[in-house]
């Protein structure tokens, strides 16, 4: 999984799963999460499982004070967000 933030828009790019979602890659999520993020872009997620709608779920808990939304959002995280009953987050 790859973290890239652009004038208010945070980038998850490739494989978002259990075996790629690290120590590293949550310690740079919540760098990431300190800047002000309007948007979550998820067009570049090649591979997604639940590690992603866990990922989401940190994004939420960080930026609790601002709105944001999901875009790009592949069919497997809906389908998990569907399944975990929180499709509010998209």
């Amino acid at each position: 999984m790859q973290l890239m933030q652009k004038d208010g828009i945070l980038f998850l790019q490739g494989v978002v799963t259990v075996s790629t979602v690290t120590q590293l890659s949550q310690k740079s999520l919540l760098q990431a999460c300190a800047k002000p993020i309007e948007v979550v872009d998820l067009s570049e997620v090649t591979q997604a499982d639940s590690a992603c709608v866990a990922v989401l779920l940190l994004i939420k808990r960080q930026l609790e004070q601002g709105s944001w939304q999901l875009r790009a959002v592949p069919e497997a995280v809906t389908a998990l967000l569907g399944l975990y009953e929180l499709e509010w987050l998209a």
